[in-house]
């Protein structure tokens, strides 16, 4: 049975259909030439790609007031309208993200599956397609270099990326990425670094403790270090660090220090970037 959501935005109300797994799809609102530099057509894939991966971003930031667990649906969409015009100003298209998650838990469904988004740079190693092809990406409203990860929040962030394994082209096992250890390639295959904390050291912590299950296991970011990124985040973020910077790399001397091999996947991610700006 699917259900409704009504929202009042700019003086008019707008409902939107809640699907059976709790997500309200905004899609179809954004998925138009107001948001979309040279409409729709012009952001269209000719078929919804297999997807590759999770990647997982906060916003940096707030557009509006700080929201809480107990913020209103219509409070949540004028900051996704705000992200959005933000977005479409600076990227061309906006939401850029596929997914919002927000303090309350909801999820919104912002960006159309089967359109090329605007998150991350660069391309996935093993195809060289753009990651915002073949990429999905879940955005968590705030800014996780300070806010906490609660409870309902994470309840959220697990609801979202159970949402994109149900897609077209995706499956139950895709790996999560986040955006500041996206493995990436230029067009000739050459590895950069994202070069961004994004989505904050909060949020990588909550997960390094095992925050984030899928499928009833502990899910951690696939890197090189293994192991070491779990020890390394538990030390080094999440604790008040006053140097983004410096936690960052003493996490990942701390995990260098408990690898004796190198790993052996077939493509290796990129060395750890160097951090120089929040990303949205």
């Amino acid at each position: 049975m699917l259900n409704q959501q009504v929202v009042t935005f700019a003086g008019d109300d707008l409902g939107f259909v809640v699907n059976d797994h709790g997500v309200i799809d905004a899609t179809a609102y954004f998925n138009t030439g107001e948001f979309m530099a040279g409409g729709p057509e012009r952001w269209a894939l000719a078929a919804p790609p297999e997807v590759h991966a999770v990647l997982l971003h906060h916003w940096g930031g707030w557009y509006g007031p700080r929201l809480d667990a107990k913020a209103t649906p219509s409070e949540e969409f004028a900051q996704i309208v705000g992200c959005a015009r933000d977005h479409r100003e600076r990227f061309g298209i906006g939401p850029g993200y596929s997914l919002n998650v927000f303090p309350s838990g909801r999820v919104w469904a912002v960006g159309k599956h089967g359109t090329h988004r605007a998150h991350t740079a660069g391309r996935e190693p093993q195809t060289r397609e753009r990651w915002n092809v073949v990429g999905r990406a879940v955005a968590v409203a705030g800014d996780y270099e300070t806010e906490d990860v609660t409870v309902t929040l994470a309840r959220g962030i697990r609801d979202a990326i159970a949402e994109v394994t149900r897609w077209p082209g995706a499956g139950r096992n895709l790996p999560v990425f986040e955006h500041g250890l996206t493995p990436t390639v230029d067009s000739a295959g050459v590895m950069f670094a994202q070069a961004t904390p994004c989505p904050g050291r909060n949020l990588a912590a909550w997960r390094a403790a095992g925050g984030l299950t899928l499928n009833g296991a502990e899910s951690h970011q696939p890197d090189r270090f293994g192991e070491g990124y779990v020890q390394g985040y538990r030390v080094g973020f999440g604790r008040g660090v006053k140097d983004v910077l410096a936690a960052f790399d003493d996490a990942m001397d701390a995990g260098a220090a408990l690898i004796s091999a190198p790993p052996d996947p077939p493509v290796v991610p990129a060395a750890p970037p160097v951090l120089t700006a929040v990303s949205r």
